[in-house]
């Protein structure tokens, strides 16, 4: 079970696919854990996928009332943003906005990060975008890359990077 869990951790950090989130909160449950489980199907909910009334569902039949699972889905939403959301001190003055693409290797700090477009003063920033750490995680030790792309937004007082979604994981439904 904890191997499964371990797995199901890292595809719901990398995709926040509704599918994982709901499958790795049936694990939660079975091992105990059922105010993770219950905070991982709101989280699954607002994800999307083919699996949200079924998450929904589960989510009203773990919590005390439907209000309180309903709370929990409201707040999902910014919690979602918010662990795939990086934050740095003001990079560039004045306001601009960059895709970069972080190559990860093993670690959750990026071996390479590239400006793909946007406000070119923030090109020369990727080498600060190699310094932290990412909401990135590896199963296991492996050979295997990963490629995430992120909107890196300043405002002149501080900056953040938000990545981006992997759409290959996103269910359809």
């Amino acid at each position: 079970m904890l191997d499964a869990m371990q797995f199901l951790n890292c595809a719901w950090l990398l995709s926040q696919s509704g599918t994982v989130g709901n499958r790795l909160a049936r694990v939660l449950e079975k091992e105990g854990q059922a105010e993770t489980a219950r905070n991982t199907l709101a989280l699954a909910v607002m994800a999307g996928g083919g699996e949200v009334s079924e998450s929904r569902v589960q989510l009203v039949k773990l919590s005390s009332t439907p209000d309180v699972a309903e709370k929990k889905i409201a707040a999902a939403n910014s919690e979602l943003l918010q662990a795939r959301t990086v934050k740095f001190p003001a990079l560039v003055s004045g306001k601009a906005s960059a895709q970069f693409a972080l190559v990860f290797d093993t670690s959750s700090k990026p071996e390479r990060a590239e400006w793909l477009e946007g406000d070119e003063n923030l090109r020369p920033v990727a080498d600060k975008l190699r310094e932290k750490e990412y909401p990135v995680k590896f199963p296991d030790v492996s050979s295997v890359k990963i490629i995430r792309r992120g909107t890196l937004s300043c405002d002149g007082s501080a900056c953040a990077l938000v990545l981006l979604p992997l759409e290959g994981l996103q269910s359809s439904h």
